[in-house]
């Protein structure tokens, strides 16, 4: 029951990652052991770094396993809420290879880039969601304070209500009925549908959905381009051999796609394949590396630069992601100003609409017949 706990706690916390912090924790050791610190001292002196209570606990257990003789890995192993399969099989590969500060400095420029490549994402999204949480919190009010007196007014006018109208008044008359549990409800709903694409492999469908969508589509498969290049040339650049490398990339993919890559591609070159006749071969190939960086790999693998050439795709996907993450943000914003505008014209109409009726009437001839109005059904509640 124990061991059943700690997995689930470890699988919520990895939601929420300490990636500033671990680069952080990185890049300090790697100082530090670089100069001549020995590790468990460089410990103890990054411990009082740590901003969070959870990285704190993290290192202060590290360095205890790590002064009792436990190896680095091993010690990072026990907080796999913290830290991720790739980074402890990178510093499991380094450690035995004697290459520790080395690799640690890798995996910390690895973590900057990752980083900077989460913000760009996150910088091409802020707006259109920003507009979009503020149109809803204005659509909001409307519908809690302002429909339920419109709805007495048309209703004390005895006037026939177009279709519209009766639709805008019934929606905020639910609204304000059963909205003590309708939000909670969508609330609940949302934080149910988000655990469930982060904890389970509904996620995998959701990012093959979202590659079907034009635009956003392109830029997923480029994020995932860029990130499997840096990972693969970190790996190679820290001295990790290519077998254990694709190992490494296979225990740490996100996804089936990915890791059918990754395992066939092992497969391949354990045989004595290159990189060339291999991905040849391989279906999804294509998908993970377009053919403009399938000749670079190639090109790098004959000239003994593979690292490198892994590291420039990167490099350059980061840039061509830079640009894209704006187009997306601008490609966002006029779709998102046209349905709110369309929402705005659809309750503007629907008011509008009864009232110009009702002004009409009043230069109408008085011979003319009274039209019966129509019923609309309003809760007494809100009368």
């Amino acid at each position: 029951m124990n061991q059943w706990l700690r997995e689930l706690r470890d699988r919520v916390l990895t939601i929420f990652p300490l990636t500033e912090e671990r680069n952080s924790f990185f890049e300090n050791v790697s100082m530090l052991v670089l100069s001549g610190t020995p590790l468990t001292e460089a410990l103890r002196v990054v411990v009082n770094e740590a901003r969070s209570r959870r990285m704190k606990i993290a290192i202060a257990d590290i360095v205890l396993q790590v002064e009792n003789g436990e190896h680095f890995w091993k010690a990072l192993d026990r907080h796999r809420y913290v830290f991720s399969e790739y980074e402890i099989r990178l510093t499991k590969i380094a450690e035995e290879s004697g290459q520790l500060a080395k690799s640690l400095g890798y995996l910390s420029v690895q973590l900057a880039k990752d980083l900077e490549l989460r913000g760009k994402i996150r910088s091409a999204l802020f707006y259109p969601l920003f507009v979009l949480t503020f149109a809803i919190i204005i659509g909001l009010g409307i519908t809690w304070f302002v429909l339920p007196r419109l709805s007495r007014v048309f209703s004390s006018l005895h006037i026939v209500l177009p279709f519209m109208t009766r639709v805008l008044i019934r929606t905020g008359a639910i609204i304000n009925l059963y909205g003590a549990y309708i939000f909670p409800g969508v609330l609940a709903l949302l934080l149910a549908a988000f655990f469930i694409l982060r904890l389970t492999r509904a996620r995998y469908y959701a990012a093959y959905a979202l590659e079907i969508l034009p635009g956003i589509g392109q830029f997923l498969r480029d994020v995932q381009t860029a990130k499997t290049a840096l990972f693969t040339g970190t790996l190679l650049e820290s001295g990790v051999p290519m077998l254990e490398s694709l190992e490494t990339l296979i225990a740490v993919s996100e996804g089936p796609r990915s890791r059918k890559f990754f395992t066939q591609l092992r497969d391949r070159v354990s045989v004595g394949d290159s990189f060339e006749r291999s991905f040849a071969d391989i279906r999804e190939a294509r998908r993970l590396f377009p053919p403009l960086t399938q000749y670079m790999i190639f090109t790098g693998e004959k000239s003994g630069n593979l690292p490198g050439a892994f590291l420039y795709i990167a490099n350059t996907y980061g840039k061509k992601l830079d640009a894209a993450a704006k187009n997306l943000s601008q490609i966002l914003e006029p779709v998102l100003l046209v349905v709110i505008a369309m929402v705005v014209a659809f309750i503007a109409i629907a008011i509008i609409t009864p009232i110009y009726g009702l002004v009409s009437n009043f230069g109408a001839p008085t011979s003319a017949p009274r039209v019966a109005p129509a019923e609309v059904s309003i809760p007494e509640e809100i009368k």
